[in-house]
């Protein structure tokens, strides 16, 4: 799996630190958040981003009261709820 930074090395093209250096304002949102500067990643990125993080596309049935309160923690912690079962998968897996 590669790094978040050599993936961003590879998108950026030899802007990493200047964008590394704005994380924290793209994490909290300040940046990057509104509608005009949003698209869909094609399905070509979204193959690339699995590829390079290790993913494989799922699916899993699992008992409605379960799914919400998954989504309900998620939303707490500020993720969406496939990357918060992602994590609880990973700490417990």
């Amino acid at each position: 799996m590669k790094s978040r930074k050599a993936y961003i090395k590879k998108k950026a093209d030899g802007k990493v630190d200047e964008l590394l250096e704005d994380a924290e304002l793209w994490e909290s949102k300040q940046l990057g958040a509104s509608a005009e500067h949003a698209r869909a990643a094609s399905a070509e990125d979204d193959r690339e981003l699995d590829d390079d993080l290790g993913l494989a596309p799922i699916s899993l049935r699992l008992q409605k009261e379960l799914v919400v309160k998954l989504k309900a923690m998620a939303k707490e912690e500020g993720l969406g709820y496939q990357t918060s079962i992602r994590q609880v998968l990973t700490r417990h897996v």
